[in-house]
């Protein structure tokens, strides 16, 4: 795994329970970031718009959570050599 995903996913997990996660979730997008999802017409282009979208998405299901038990993106592999 990269060096810094394993602190992106975990982050990505905090913003979701976060009081204002539309906000904390955009911040993982840059500024000119572009989020693809299913449920919308089209991508939604930069931070600001995607942090918008984000807010009507959570609104819409404010009772939802996720519970990830365990990940592959957390597991962490053995070296090659099997020590």
């Amino acid at each position: 795994m990269r060096p810094g995903l394993d602190n992106f996913v975990k982050d990505m997990d905090k913003a979701w329970i976060d009081k204002r996660r539309h906000e904390a979730i955009a911040e993982h997008f840059a500024d000119d970031g572009v989020l693809h999802d299913m449920t919308s017409p089209g991508p939604v282009t930069g931070r600001a718009a995607i942090a918008e979208a984000l807010r009507a998405f959570t609104n819409a299901f404010s009772s939802m959570c996720f519970r990830v038990p365990s990940s592959p993106m957390m597991m962490r592999r053995p070296p090659p050599n099997g020590r």
